[in-house]
């Protein structure tokens, strides 16, 4: 059983193969969980946006009427299914690229690296404009 760290290597030298591999059986299935609650409160959030996008464009009078019902009321999305819908795309999309063959995981990483930077720079900017 293979799991970055050597986690089963080394719990086996100090408890023995029972603990070593209840141990990674535990890290395992923290990894298979982790992926989709995240996305499905990645989901949540993102839902959120575009209600609340949806309810200022429907304020400043942009929004389209065909996106609007009876009562002159945003269109909202339903937030447990578009969650999960944007989860199990989230989690489709990265199950498609891990099994796609690599040439250089390294650059894919300092990819994501990058995008994050300027996420964090552009946020944190965003932040101090509206605090001062």
């Amino acid at each position: 059983m293979f799991t970055r760290g050597g986690v089963y290597r080394v719990v086996k030298e100090a408890l023995g193969g029972t603990f070593a591999k209840l141990s990674v059986s535990a890290l395992m299935f923290d990894y298979i969980l982790t992926g989709p609650i995240s996305g499905v409160s990645a989901g949540q959030y993102i839902t959120g946006l575009m209600n609340e996008l949806m309810n200022v464009a429907n304020t400043s009078h942009w929004l389209p009427p065909a996106l609007m019902d009876a009562h002159n009321n945003a269109f909202q999305f339903n937030m447990d299914h578009t969650s999960a819908m944007f989860a199990a795309a989230v989690t489709i999309y990265y199950w498609w690229q891990n099994i796609k063959a690599s040439k250089s995981p390294a650059a894919k990483a300092m990819q994501v690296m990058q995008i994050t930077t300027i996420m964090v720079i552009v946020l944190s900017s965003g932040a101090s404009i509206r605090f001062s």
